[in-house]
């Protein structure tokens, strides 16, 4: 607990998302416009209406309409079109 702690302390002083020090994914959809998901793993699927994608825990699929990859950097993916469902497909204990 003391470690999340200090990390949380750390990120808001180099004004880094705190997503970043879960292991939990966590997804942000912007306006339906645009999605960002943190602790992705890999692109298992980009189509015109869905982007599916891998994280530690199981997968994410973000549905919508002109879906695409805008970027891929590290364990955080943006991605961009009309995003009008997403699904969560949990792989761990508790879900």
């Amino acid at each position: 607990m003391r470690r999340i702690k200090l990390g949380r302390r750390i990120s808001r002083a180099m004004d880094f998302p705190e997503e970043l020090l879960s292991s939990e994914p966590c997804v942000k959809v912007f306006a339906g416009e645009m999605a960002v998901i943190y602790g992705q793993r890999a692109v298992l699927e980009c189509l015109p209406g869905s982007v599916h994608l891998l994280t530690e825990n199981g997968d994410i699929r973000l549905l919508g309409e002109k879906m695409h990859i805008m970027a891929v950097e590290g364990s955080i993916a943006h991605i961009g079109g009309k995003v009008t469902r997403v699904e969560l497909h949990y792989d761990g204990e508790d879900g």
